[in-house]
């Protein structure tokens, strides 16, 4: 119940600076303004092959930058931006083998039970703010229909989405507004099948 309370309030606080369009309205707005952004983090970036998604990540490996995710189906970062020590964990979705979704774990390293002070309602604040230092501010809050209460921020072609998954997770996603309609209509038929 705490947890719901204090997200509220940050929603409310977020959405408090909401400029007055819709996320619909921002979306076309951003798709029709023609800005392309293709950075994403550690030097990855939209449109990347696999290939080189794959060698780019060996390099950052062998500099001790990131490592494997757990069970070795992810890469492992720390960024230093949290308020705490906390890890991501991500591995980028690709179409027509180019990074399209680069979706995203959060958490703390020493979240517990009954640490409340790493909650996931502290660890979304520590991810929106991470983000307004790579990608600058403009979050709004947005009602998800398959989340409910989500934070986003669009530039141009590129969306990023905030959600807590529970008290110890946050996941994030950050796509490439120009392919999700090709990519929703792929898995659409790939699953009729």
């Amino acid at each position: 119940m705490v947890k719901q309370v204090l997200m509220v309030l940050v929603l409310l606080a977020v959405g408090c600076s909401t400029p007055p369009l819709s996320y619909e309205e921002l979306v076309e707005r951003e798709l029709a303004s023609g800005e392309i952004n293709t950075e994403l983090f550690l030097g990855i970036d939209f449109g990347m092959s696999s290939k080189d998604f794959y060698a780019h990540c060996w390099e950052l490996n062998k500099e001790e930058t990131i490592r494997q995710g757990p069970g070795n189906l992810s890469v492992q970062y720390e960024p230093e931006e949290l308020d705490y020590p906390g890890t991501i964990n991500f591995y980028p979705e690709f179409y027509q083998d180019r990074i399209v979704v680069m979706p995203m774990i959060f958490e703390y390293k020493s979240w517990a039970p009954w640490n409340k002070d790493l909650f996931s309602d502290k660890l979304v604040i520590d991810v929106k703010d991470m983000f307004e230092s790579w990608y600058g501010k403009g979050f709004i809050v947005h009602d998800d229909p398959e989340l409910g209460k989500v934070l986003v921020k669009v530039d141009g072609n590129r969306q990023v989405m905030i959600h807590i998954k529970d008290d110890r997770l946050v996941e994030a996603w950050i796509s490439d507004l120009r392919t999700q309609e090709e990519l929703k209509a792929a898995q659409e038929s790939t699953s009729s099948l």
